[in-house]
């Protein structure tokens, strides 16, 4: 019955066109209405795509790019567990290979957050707990929780989360920045940290802290700016968590730091690179030079190394007007 249905609807459809003058399309056409031979397509102009792609960026590329994929990214995380019992004392040290270096892999889809927290068996962790996996698992949190904020918000790739932050008025030197980008700004621990990004494309996590408040509450830049740079140069550079940790330095992200905590560099380099090891690596002008001095800032840091450009008490002071006058 539903196949005399059919048959029903297809002759009325015939008639129907018949009536209309219209010819009824009783089979294909002998001949393809596009046909292309191999020998054909071959003297088309076609350009090699990625060719190309890579003739216009290979310009920009200064470093050297690391290996990808899941055998690599998986032989990182073995070499990490190696050293996750120290994660908690060592992660915020730059001159210590304390941290997973793992997110240029999850970055790259080498690696999941999943896989990383099965392997380490991080399942069942009472977050009150301060041992080093739990701290390191709360890592990998933060991570996520900056992929759902720019899912359901992703307005914050062009504005601050916090609408009271959206006009800040801010000062956006462009000789300051250009300083900044280059790691000559005169605060060591600053400079390593941008000098470090620059030759190698990856930045530690501790550093990449101090650098973006620095831009933002000292150089009183647009934390714009600073993500923006930070896109071009990190090999590891994700939308999502670049832009949280951007935010969240500036205090204009979701549960970000105050926008009155303003890290004093000067004092985060004495207590996370005590000896200036981190700091000698990436500014050799610096490697006779006594700890002690590279963390004054009166300190006598030799002639081949700039003078700060700005005070850092003077303008933690036109920060704090900045944000409260907004």
């Amino acid at each position: 019955k539903w196949f005399d249905i059919i048959e029903q609807k297809d002759m009325q459809a015939r008639i129907t066109s018949q009536a209309a003058g219209l010819k009824y399309l009783e089979s294909p056409p002998k001949k393809p209405v596009f046909s292309l031979s191999w020998s054909d397509f071959k003297k088309l102009p076609l350009e090699d795509s990625l060719q190309k792609f890579e003739a216009e960026n290979n310009k920009n590329v200064t470093i050297d790019i690391p290996e990808a994929g899941s055998a690599v990214a998986y032989q990182a995380l073995k070499d990490f567990t190696k050293r996750l019992k120290d994660y908690k004392a060592d992660r915020d040290l730059p001159a210590v290979d304390g941290t997973s270096q793992l997110s240029l892999f999850l970055k790259n889809g080498s690696i999941t957050t999943a896989q990383i927290i099965c392997y380490l068996k991080l399942t069942g962790k009472n977050v009150k707990t301060e041992d080093s996996p739990t701290r390191y698992l709360k890592e990998l949190v933060w991570r996520e929780f900056y992929y759902h904020i720019l899912y359901h918000r992703p307005d914050v790739e062009k504005q601050a989360f916090l609408a009271k932050f959206r006009d800040i008025p801010w000062k956006n030197n462009k000789t300051l920045f250009k300083h900044w980008c280059e790691g000559t700004t005169g605060f060591p621990i600053v400079d390593a940290g941008m000098r470090q990004l620059n030759t190698t494309g990856w930045m530690h996590n501790r550093v990449r802290m101090i650098v973006a408040s620095f831009l933002c509450k000292d150089l009183l830049i647009d934390w714009r700016w600073g993500e923006n740079y930070f896109m071009k140069m990190l090999l590891d550079g994700d939308m999502a968590p670049n832009n949280g940790g951007w935010q969240w330095a500036a205090s204009t992200g979701c549960d970000p730091q105050p926008y009155f905590r303003i890290f004093n560099p000067w004092l985060q380099s004495e207590r996370f690179d005590p000896g200036a090891e981190y700091i000698k690596k990436y500014i050799p002008e610096l490697k006779d030079i006594e700890a002690s001095e590279i963390h004054d800032p009166e300190g006598n840091r030799g002639t081949k190394y700039p003078k700060p450009i700005v005070n850092h008490s003077e303008q933690k002071k036109h920060a704090l007007v900045l944000y409260k006058t907004t």
